[in-house]
């Protein structure tokens, strides 16, 4: 009997093996990644002609002749490297050749080369983005704007059809590319193109090089959109991307916006979705991202709000055109890469508008570790020159905080700022205080006139010091290896006595003997937050009387513990400072 169901069985599944195998062959020319003009055609309703098979469209690449592929609402299944936004890994030889062009380009060109230019990717919104409705007719026009020096003409083309897809025809004016005076021949490539995208794309060159904000500014003269919206060379946008962005400026024209941005792996292409967070800065100006924390998370009403940010985080943004020359555009005095963002950021704050983040608008971006060119008079010059320029005209008084964090950038030459000087007094623009106050409160506590010691935490006894160990929210801190210079050790003392590490503060949610400590997002109210140290000895909990210690120097585990003489319990930071409260 079993003999008899284990043919039955096998006889099953041969003959359906045997099935699909048919129906594969039959149906081939639905799968093949090859025949994505004729998805075109089906998504278009047409039919293909005779005369279009006799005179095939102009390839611009080895699967793709030139027209778009209506991946407005979302993309259709194909197949091929990269499609669906998945990894493209490489072995042998090939991956040596690409490991040679990561050296020029800063990321993968070989997989660049064979991935679609118009590949499909992942709806990375939140499900709720799905049931957002909005009218066209009532949005503005955009124009968007894209500079770029020395790009990878694959990554380049990437992004103007990402653009041409997935944005409404009847909204997108044009698409301005400013070349910053390459040294390949991007005239010629553009030739290449389809007409329907030569349509709807205007070529800006520079004579010279000019850098981020000189370049965006002459895309910006060009436009004719009545919305703007900066993209890198390297991006990929997403389902939807445009009309979020769009409706949050018609409700407020004064409001800058900027979409989620996804990240984009350097090596791979894969696209991968990323969680919402802030862009925010630290006292050296550089820009990172905070995640929300989980009391910003709760007081969000809807996953699909938008968000306010302090500062635009990679330069990718959209604003009002008349509103972007009313507040002064861009700082025409910055040169080659950096502080151009930031610098427009303190200014809409400070000058009456707002920085919001729009979740239903994803974009997808490759991070580079470092630019993967120079710039006359070099990158780090004109970066310390950028910041300089960024401190001197907004940071009034607390410029010093800048400088006693990048110490290199004082007496650095910054130019002539008393046209941006002028502009800051008849905008009328509030002080610095007020930023760090109603816009960045978090950064103001850590202010160098709000602190009491800083740097690495450092126990002699263990000879190891306080580190994040890169946990994150929520998740138990401890001690390591002492290095010098890193993120992960610079905890800061402050007046208010909070244990902070960047935005987040030391906290004990137990007060029993040998619980472990936690960073959770600072919330000024003492308590679990609070402690007591001024001088190298202990770190005292103020509200349990506790201490901070090392649980055993073989698990490296910080926790608090009934305070006493054993020598775990004493700390030393970096640098002491001595305040008296007022």
């Amino acid at each position: 009997m079993a003999a008899k169901i284990f043919t039955f069985l096998l006889a099953g599944i041969i003959w359906f093996s045997t099935a699909s195998v048919v129906y594969f062959f039959y149906h081939e020319s639905t799968l093949q990644p090859t025949s994505r003009r004729e998805i075109y055609f089906r998504l278009e309703g047409e039919s293909r002609t005779e005369n279009d098979k006799e005179n095939p469209r102009t390839r611009v690449d080895s699967e793709i002749d030139g027209e778009l592929l209506g991946q407005l609402g979302r993309d259709v299944l194909r197949f091929g490297p990269g499609e669906n936004g998945q990894p493209v890994l490489l072995y042998g030889e090939v991956k040596e050749r690409a490991d040679d062009t990561m050296r020029i380009h800063n990321f993968n060109m070989v997989v660049s080369e064979m991935v679609s230019v118009q590949r499909t990717l992942k709806d990375t919104r939140h499900k709720k983005c799905k049931d957002v409705a909005y009218h066209l007719s009532a949005l503005p026009s955009v124009t968007v704007i894209i500079a770029f020096y020395n790009e990878v003409w694959s990554a380049l083309l990437r992004t103007i059809y990402s653009v041409l897809n997935r944005s409404p025809p009847s909204l997108l004016k044009e698409i301005i590319l400013v070349d910053d005076f390459s040294d390949n021949d991007i005239v010629e490539q553009l030739k290449s193109t389809p007409r329907r995208v030569r349509s709807k794309v205007k070529l800006v060159q520079t004579t010279k090089r000019e850098g981020v904000a000189k370049a965006r500014l002459e895309g910006a003269r060009e436009a004719l959109g009545e919305v703007l919206v900066f993209l890198d060379s390297h991006c990929e946008v997403n389902t939807h991307w445009l009309e979020p962005l769009l409706d949050a400026i018609n409700r407020d024209r004064s409001t800058v916006v900027a979409p989620v941005i996804d990240v984009i792996d350097h090596e791979t292409l894969e696209y991968t979705k990323s969680g919402i967070s802030r862009s925010v800065f630290k006292w050296d100006l550089s820009i990172k991202q905070s995640p929300l924390s989980r009391a910003d998370l709760a007081e969000r009403e809807s996953p699909v709000e938008p968000l306010r940010t302090p500062v635009l985080g990679r330069g990718i943004f959209g604003v009002d055109r008349n509103h972007f020359e009313r507040i002064g555009a861009l700082d025409p005095q910055m040169e080659g890469w950096g502080g151009e963002s930031l610098e427009l950021s303190l200014r809409v704050w400070m000058c009456g508008g707002n920085i919001k983040i729009i979740p239903c608008s994803r974009v997808g971006h490759i991070d580079r570790v470092e630019p993967p060119y120079d710039f006359p008079g070099g990158v780090e010059a004109s970066y310390l020159h950028n910041l300089g320029r960024v401190a001197e005209v907004w940071m009034d008084t607390y410029k010093r905080d800048f400088y006693a964090s990048l110490p290199e950038a004082q007496n650095k030459y910054y130019g002539d700022i008393s046209d941006r000087q002028a502009l800051r007094q008849k905008l009328a623009c509030h002080p610095f205080q007020w930023y760090l106050e109603k816009v960045y409160p978090s950064l103001l506590g850590t202010a160098q006139d709000q602190l009491v010691a800083w740097g690495r935490c450092h126990n002699k006894q263990a000879n190891l010091c306080v580190d994040t160990l890169k946990a994150g929210e929520s998740k138990p801190i401890g001690v390591s290896k002492c290095g010098k210079g890193l993120p992960s050790q610079a905890f800061m003392v402050t007046l208010d006595g909070e244990i902070r590490w960047e935005d987040l503060c030391l906290d004990l949610a137990d007060y029993r003997a040998g619980h472990k400590l936690t960073l959770e997002g600072c919330h000024g109210m003492g308590g679990s937050q609070e402690w007591k140290h001024d001088k190298p000895g202990q770190i005292v909990h103020r509200e349990s009387g506790m201490c901070l210690d090392v649980a055993g120097l073989q698990t490296k585990v910080l926790v608090i513990n009934v305070c006493g003489d054993r020598p775990t319990e004493a700390w030393e930071f970096a640098h002491y400072k001595k305040h008296k409260k007022s």
